[in-house]
């Protein structure tokens, strides 16, 4: 229930950049000492018993919209920022838990592959943070972390180039996402 507020506030113009950003950051960034590193959103995706009447699996719509939030904020100069560590971690975990690496992928890719103006936007952010995890202040380079990025950048542009061969007008659109697609975002697009 909680994340469905979440990903409510995150949608809303009011709240996306306050209360949204900041409790989404707090999910998909602090972990529990017994959860073995991995921010809570991770770690409902990694318990081994979903169907209990009481367990939680996040969906990827709903993580989709709370990234968005967190790339939308942190476009621009890098730094010290929420969107940052919220990057390393789940790259990190895509890394050293294999069984993440498909949602990790799936909710990064979903969440940069939007219409207009916006897209490459969020790509260059989220491809900027990712070469920071990669090799950044206090992030010592390997060669595993350079190939899993990699593999991501061709996931995106694998997304890219699908988006420019879609006829115009027929870009799907995620609840949360601005405005439907138009002339003017497949020349954006091509941006």
């Amino acid at each position: 229930m909680l994340f469905g507020y979440v990903v409510d506030w995150c949608k809303s113009e009011k709240t996306s950049q306050t209360v949204g950003h900041r409790t989404f950051s707090a999910l998909a960034l602090n972990s529990a000492p017994e959860a073995s590193g991995l921010p809570p959103l991770l770690q409902a995706m990694a318990e081994d018993s979903p169907d209990e009447e009481d367990a939680f699996r996040p969906t990827v719509q709903g993580l989709v919209i709370g990234w968005r939030t967190l790339l939308r904020q942190a476009a621009g100069p890098t730094g010290e920022r929420d969107l940052d560590k919220a990057v390393f971690a789940w790259l990190d975990a895509a890394l050293e838990r294999y069984d993440l690496k498909s949602v990790v992928f799936e909710t990064l890719r979903q969440t940069v592959n939007v219409p207009g103006a916006e897209g490459p936007t969020l790509r260059e952010t989220l491809r900027t943070s990712a070469q920071w995890w990669v090799q950044g202040q206090d992030r010592p380079y390997s060669n595993e972390k350079e190939d899993l990025k990699r593999e991501l950048s061709a996931l995106l542009d694998q997304d890219l180039i699908a988006r420019r061969n879609q006829p115009i007008g027929s870009h799907p659109s995620l609840p949360g996402a601005p405005g439907d697609a138009s002339p003017a975002d497949a020349e954006a697009d091509a941006a």
